[in-house]
């Protein structure tokens, strides 16, 4: 993900931070008490320019991230999401990175939901498609969208999967 510019990897939970804001951390000092300029590091804030937003948004908690283990871990295991100002955020990465090793971060996107108009089932859905390279050039090999209801547990906690309420639909090209 890192090398397509999806995601930032992270080999420690400070290199998303400027030295400066690092240092500041260490002392026990919180996160609003901060007086310095940048609380990000050069390489997290060129990912998020990559990504349109704006570095600000970041610092100040406006916009949510999902911390992802870089190896090792299937589906949603050691995901960890939040905002940068959200202590909870800041010691679940780092927590998980000392289990897991490096993670990449990405930003966070809203859950996508599409309703059965015949049942008036909601669903949250993900698509997930499966590319590969032949003769050196990727190719499309087929995909399935994993549908979860709204109201079941799984969803709302932010985790699509296959199990007893999930429902699959096959993505062609």
């Amino acid at each position: 993900m890192a090398s397509m510019g999806m995601a930032f990897q992270i080999e420690s939970f400070t290199d998303l931070l400027s030295a400066e804001f690092a240092a500041h951390l260490t002392t026990g000092k919180t996160y609003g008490d901060f007086v310095g300029v940048n609380r990000l590091s050069r390489g997290f804030t060129a990912y998020l320019e990559s990504q349109g937003i704006d570095p600000k948004e970041a610092e100040s908690g406006e916009i949510h991230l999902r911390a992802k283990p870089a190896k090792g871990a299937y589906g949603c295991y050691g995901h960890v999401v939040g905002a940068l100002t959200d202590g909870d955020f800041r010691s679940g990465l780092r927590r998980n990175m000392r289990r897991r090793g490096h993670y990449v971060v990405q930003l966070e996107m809203d859950r996508p939901t599409i309703t059965n108009m015949v049942n008036g089932v909601a669903y949250t859905y993900i698509d997930r498609n499966f590319f590969g390279i032949v003769h050196g050039q990727p190719q499309f090999l087929g995909g399935f969208r994993s549908m979860m209801p709204l109201d079941s547990i799984e969803a709302q906690k932010g985790r699509n999967h296959g199990n007893a309420s999930t429902v699959t639909a096959e993505i062609v090209s």
